[in-house]
C-alpha cells in the first residue's frame, strides 16, 4: 500500500508546538492567569510583569510626591536609608515607598474590575478612547515616534503593548468613578456619604465686624454704604470689647459661655456683612478644602483659611484689611449636600465621595489578590524610576 506523506514546513511547526504550549499552560493554570510573567492575579483576571512595572513606575512618583521625595533621592543609598516619620517603625523609605506604591496598583485594579460587576459596558465612543490615548502618547511623549515611546516604555520595565492592556483597566476605573459620581445619590450608601461628609464639610456663620462699609443686600444684590456708628456699626466698638473677653477665656481653656449659641445669633444681627439674611445663607454656610469659596468673593481668603477645619463649637478670630470676622462652627444639618438651599456648597460633594468610596471598596479587595511575588519582586523603587513623564488614560 502506498502511503502519501505531507511535509510540514518550519512555520507551521513552530505553530503546533506553540498551540500545544498554550494549551499545557490553559490545563496547568486557573482560568485566565497566564504563564511565567503573572504578577498578580484577581478574580481570574491576570496582571503581567509589564502592566505591573508601568503602574508602579506612576505610583512610586505619585508616592515620593506625597512625602516631599525630589526626583534626586531616586538612588540606592536614598531608599536603603530608615525612614524617621512617626509610625516608620524602622522601615526603611524604600520599604515604605514600596509597600504605598503596590497598594496603589492593587486599588487600580480592583477599582478597574468593579466596573464589570457593577454591569457597566463600554460605548463604541469610549472604547476609540483607548486608541485615541495611545496615539496620545506617541505624540505628546514621544515627538510622534513610536519607536522612541517604545524605548521610554522598556526603561520603566514596560511596553507599547502593556500600554494597551493598561489603558483598559485604566479607562474602566475612571468610568466606574464617573459612573458613582453621576448616580451617588442611589449608588453611593448612607454611610459612604456620611462619613465623606461628616469629615470634610464644616458648617459655620461669621460675624463681621468691618472698618468702613455695611455690606447689605438689596434685591438679591450686594451694595456697600458708609458705616454709620450711630447705625449699624454703633456697637462695634462694645462687641470687639465683649468678644475680646470672652476670646481671652476660650483660648485659655477651651469653653465658650454656656449659652454661646444665643449670644452669638445676637451678634450676628448686628454683623456689617448680611451674609446670614433671610433671603442670603440664614442657616450658615458649608465649607470644605475642595472648594475654594474665596475665588468667587463670597469669603475672604483668610476667612476661608481659618473656616475649614473647624468643629462644631469652636470659634476662630481673624483680622483682615476690611475688619474683624469672628467665625463661629455650627453643628452640621443631616444630609445638607441633599439640600437644594445649599446646593452651591456641594458641587462637588459627589466626585469626592465616589472617589473616597471607590477606593474603599477597591481596598477591601487587596486581601483576595493571588500574587506571584517572585516575577515582581524585581520591580520596586530601586529598578524601576519614577514615571512622571506618562498620564493615566482618563475619561476626560
Amino acid at each position: 500500500m502506498n502511503m502519501k506523506v505531507t511535509k510540514h514546513s518550519a512555520l507551521s511547526r513552530r505553530i503546533t508546538l506553540l498551540l500545544v504550549a498554550v494549551l499545557l499552560c490553559g490545563a496547568l493554570l486557573p482560568t485566565l492567569t497566564a504563564c511565567a510573567d503573572t504578577a498578580m492575579t484577581l478574580d481570574g483576571a491576570a496582571i503581567d510583569s509589564e502592566m505591573y512595572a508601568f503602574w508602579f513606575s506612576m505610583a512610586k512618583a505619585d508616592v515620593m510626591t506625597r512625602y516631599g521625595i525630589k526626583s534626586a533621592q531616586d538612588n540606592e543609598a536614598f531608599w536603603s536609608s530608615v525612614c524617621r516619620l512617626d509610625g516608620a517603625n524602622g522601615r526603611t523609605w524604600g520599604e515604605i515607598v514600596n509597600d504605598e506604591a503596590q497598594r496603589a496598583v492593587k486599588i487600580k485594579i480592583a477599582a478597574a474590575l468593579l466596573y464589570d460587576e457593577m454591569g457597566l459596558t463600554m460605548t463604541s465612543t469610549q472604547k476609540k478612547k483607548i486608541k485615541s490615548y495611545l496615539s496620545d502618547m506617541v505624540e505628546y511623549v514621544a515627538d510622534g515616534d513610536k519607536g522612541e515611546l517604545k524605548e521610554m516604555l522598556a526603561s520603566y520595565g514596560s511596553s507599547y503593548k502593556a500600554l494597551r492592556r493598561c489603558a483598559a483597566y485604566d479607562l474602566r476605573a475612571e468610568l466606574v468613578l464617573s459612573y458613582l459620581a453621576r448616580n451617588g445619590k442611589t449608588e453611593l450608601t448612607a454611610e459612604e456619604k456620611n462619613t465623606y461628609y461628616a469629615d470634610n464639610y464644616y458648617r459655620v456663620k461669621i460675624l463681621y465686624i468691618n472698618k468702613d462699609v455695611y455690606g447689605a443686600i438689596e434685591n438679591g444684590v450686594r451694595v456697600e454704604k458708609p458705616l454709620s456708628f450711630t447705625g449699624p456699626g454703633a456697637r462695634n466698638d462694645l462687641d470687639k470689647a465683649e468678644l475680646a473677653e470672652i476670646l481671652d477665656v476660650y483660648y485659655d481653656n477651651g469653653t465658650l459661655p454656656e449659652n454661646f449659641n444665643a449670644i452669638f445669633e445676637e451678634y450676628l444681627e448686628r454683623s456689617d456683612e448680611a451674609l446670614h439674611a433671610s433671603e442670603v445663607y440664614p442657616d450658615g454656610l458649608y465649607v470644605t478644602r475642595n472648594l475654594n469659596l474665596a475665588d468667587g468673593g463670597l469669603l475672604e481668603a483668610e476667612v476661608f483659611e481659618a473656616a475649614r477645619g473647624l468643629k462644631p463649637g469652636q470659634i476662630e478670630h481673624v483680622e483682615t484689611a476690611l475688619g474683624d470676622r469672628y467665625i463661629y462652627a455650627y453643628a452640621p444639618d443631616t444630609g445638607a449636600y441633599d439640600n437644594d438651599k445649599y446646593a452651591p456648597f456641594f458641587s462637588t460633594f459627589y466626585s469626592g465621595a465616589a472617589s473616597r468610596a471607590l477606593s474603599a471598596r477597591a481596598a477591601e479587595r487587596i486581601g483576595d489578590f493571588v500574587e506571584y511575588t517572585e516575577v515582581y519582586n524585581e520591580i520596586s523603587v530601586y529598578t524601576v524610576p519614577c514615571n512622571t513623564v506618562f498620564k493615566l488614560c482618563s475619561v476626560g
